[in-house]
Parts: structure tokens; C-alpha cells; sequence
């Protein structure tokens, strides 16, 4: 098995518009559910200071694709009894399925969906900064952007919380191509590798400043990304593995557009502690309290399922389809010909994640963080 270390450009760089719509994501994303709850017991308490007060509370949602996480997580305060006079900002690309958040949220309240590609500019959602309003307990928003620049208005957000989401990176079509699927694999070459980490150095920066503007003096920023350990292991190790191996042979068999493998990677970073520190360090508006590492062990496996061939191949059924649920969009698009090169991705990978399913037991490598931005510090940096 050959890895490959290219190092070319290609302007089609693999755009994110959002995770797969029509309630897929919502049905297939238990790991990404699972790093979520990680950051309850943080939420909860970030929230009891203000039960009493009269001054509504907003707490955003950075990433939030369908909702199902946010409902959750709101469900969760409700139960505490924490809910009163709370906003809820749900933040996500123009192309995010919208629709989709609105129905998952339908029962909490009313979230009106933007226009499909609508960008929402930051004062939009003013009037959510202001006290009183009633006794309406729980408002939606929807904020449609990116969470690589400030989306809300200054000093407008109590709590902002993220899901497996700060690790999708900005634009980055200048960059040169690792010829894998994901740039933090140990064979890539190490000055494509220093590029993308001076690209993704920047996006986290960027993503600081933007929260700390945001942010209310005294407000958290709680979070959960993936992230790599101190000997540069990473979420979903086997998976980028068999995605390469079903790339490359499908490129031999000539079902991808020509020079798809190469161009391709996964437009994303799985940073070290390391680097997340120094990030705050260059906002020092905001002051790192948390910063914890877990490995989250895979909803989708089930030890008695291992013995057998049926029961591995109901493994990667889920597996994958988790997968597809974030990278389907990705992958259909490298594919000549019709729906079935599509469809014959799916088998393989399928196949692939069934014999190599013990290594995807324990495969989501996650870390959550929680700062707070400093009393008497009005700016971002």
C-alpha cells in the first residue's frame, strides 16, 4: 500500500456547503451526538448563573448543521430547569439543510429557515441581545455563515458551544495537495504538511477573535473537536486508510474524473494541544480553563457482531453510512459516470471498514475545551 506525497495545486478545492440533508445526518451521526454530550455537564453549569437573571440568555451554536445535537443539548436544560428567557442561535453554512434544523427543532419552537444560500449579516440578530421580551421562554434563531468570522454582534453571546465542527477549514484552493485523503497522515510531505498547519493556524486564530468579539464579558466558549494525540494519532485512522486504497483503485479502473485522487483531501485539521494553546495565546481576551482529551468509543460497534460475516457487514453498513453522512457530498463528486460509481464506493468501503472492523472500535479522538472571556475585556485580542 502506497502513500502517495504529490504535493500539487488544484483549484478544486473540496468545498463544505454542509453535512448531508434530508434528516441523514440527524440518523447517522451518533459519534458526533456522543462527543456533544461531552460538553453537557460544562453547559449546565455555564448556564445556572443565569436561571434568575432578567436578561435573556444566548447561547450560540457554532456548526450546527440539522440541530438534532442543539436539541438535545436545550432539552437537557429544560430538564435542569435552566431554560428560562434562553436564545438559541443556531449557526451553520447558507447551504446548510435548514429546513431540516427547523423540523428536528419544531417541537422546542420555531426556527425560521433562511433562504437556501441566504447569509445573514451580523446585526440581523440584534434584537436577540436585548433584555425583557416577555415571558417567551426559548427563541431560535438561525444565523447562516461561516464560523471562520464573526457571525453575531459584539458582546451579544452568554455561551458559545461547538460539536465536531472547528476542525472543517476555511477556503483553502491555494493550497498544495498531500495526495492522501487527509493531510495529518505521518507520510505526507512534511512541507505540504507545514502549509496546511500554517493554513489551519490561521482559521483558529481567526475562529478565536470572532467568539471573543462575540462574547459577553464573563461568557464561555465550550467546545469538543477532533484532535491528535501526543504521538499523532487521529480520529478515524483505518477509515482515511481504506478511503485512499478505494480512491486509488478506483482511478486505475477509470471511474474518477482525471486527476480527482490527487487533487482531493479532506478540507479539514485535526489539531495538537499544542496548537489549540497557542491560538489562545495570541487572543489573550480569552482565558483557556479546560482542555481535556477523550478517546469516544464507536456507537455503531457491537462486540457480538465481530464473530460473524453477517454481523460484521451490519457493522460497516452503519459505520459507513455515518460516514457518508459527512463525506457522501465529497466523494459523489469525484466520481465519473452515473449514480453507480457512487454506489460502488459504498460497497467497497463497506467491505473494507467489515475486515478491519476492530480497528474502528475506538476511532473518534476528540478534545473538549472550555474558556471564558475576561471581565473588563471589551476587544477581541
Amino acid at each position: 500500500f502506497f502513500f502517495g506525497m504529490t504535493g500539487k495545486h488544484d483549484a478544486d478545492w473540496p468545498e463544505v456547503t454542509g453535512m448531508s440533508g434530508g434528516g441523514e445526518y440527524a440518523a447517522h451521526s451518533l459519534s458526533q451526538q456522543a462527543c456533544m454530550r461531552l460538553l453537557h455537564a460544562h453547559v449546565r453549569a455555564a448556564l445556572r448563573p443565569h436561571q434568575d437573571s432578567r436578561t435573556r440568555c444566548v447561547l450560540a451554536d457554532y456548526g450546527a448543521a440539522d440541530g438534532l445535537a442543539t436539541r438535545q443539548l436545550i432539552e437537557e436544560a429544560v430538564e435542569a430547569g435552566l431554560q428560562q428567557r434562553l436564545d438559541v442561535v443556531l449557526q451553520d453554512l447558507p447551504g446548510n439543510d435548514w429546513q431540516a434544523a427547523a423540523r428536528i427543532l419544531s417541537p422546542l419552537g420555531t426556527l425560521d429557515a433562511p433562504s437556501p444560500g441566504q447569509s445573514a449579516p451580523v446585526s440581523v440578530l440584534q434584537m436577540s441581545t436585548e433584555s425583557g421580551h416577555g415571558d417567551v421562554a426559548l427563541r431560535l434563531f438561525a444565523a447562516p455563515g461561516t464560523f471562520h468570522v464573526q457571525v453575531l454582534p459584539d458582546g451579544s453571546v452568554d455561551l458559545a458551544v461547538s460539536g465536531t465542527a472547528l476542525h472543517w477549514l476555511s477556503n483553502g484552493a491555494a493550497l498544495p495537495r498531500p495526495g492522501v485523503p487527509v493531510v495529518f497522515h505521518p507520510h505526507v510531505d512534511p512541507t505540504v504538511r507545514a502549509a496546511w498547519d500554517a493554513h489551519a493556524a490561521r482559521d483558529w486564530k481567526a475562529i478565536l477573535v470572532a467568539r471573543a468579539a462575540e462574547l459577553r464579558p464573563g461568557g464561555k466558549l465550550i467546545a469538543v473537536l477532533p484532535t491528535l494525540t501526543p504521538d499523532g494519532c487521529s480520529t478515524y485512522s483505518a477509515l482515511f486508510d481504506v478511503m485512499d486504497q478505494m480512491l486509488r483503485r478506483a482511478e486505475s479502473a477509470g471511474r474518477l474524473k482525471v486527476g480527482a485522487r490527487e487533487a482531493f483531501a479532506v478540507p479539514a485539521s485535526s489539531r495538537s494541544h499544542a496548537a489549540i494553546r497557542e491560538g489562545f495565546a495570541q487572543v489573550p481576551s480569552l482565558e483557556l480553563e479546560v482542555l481535556e482529551q477523550h478517546v469516544v468509543a464507536s456507537p455503531y460497534y457491537d462486540e457480538a457482531e465481530a464473530g460473524t460475516k453477517a454481523g460484521r457487514a451490519a457493522f460497516a453498513r452503519r459505520y459507513v453510512a455515518s460516514v457518508y453522512a459527512w463525506a457522501g457530498p465529497m466523494l459523489q463528486g469525484l466520481a465519473v459516470g452515473e449514480q453507480r460509481d457512487a454506489d460502488v464506493f459504498r460497497t467497497e468501503m463497506e467491505g473494507a471498514i467489515a475486515a478491519r472492523m476492530e480497528e474502528c472500535k475506538q476511532d473518534y479522538i476528540v478534545s473538549v475545551l472550555v474558556a471564558v472571556k475576561k471581565v473588563g475585556q471589551s476587544h477581541s485580542n
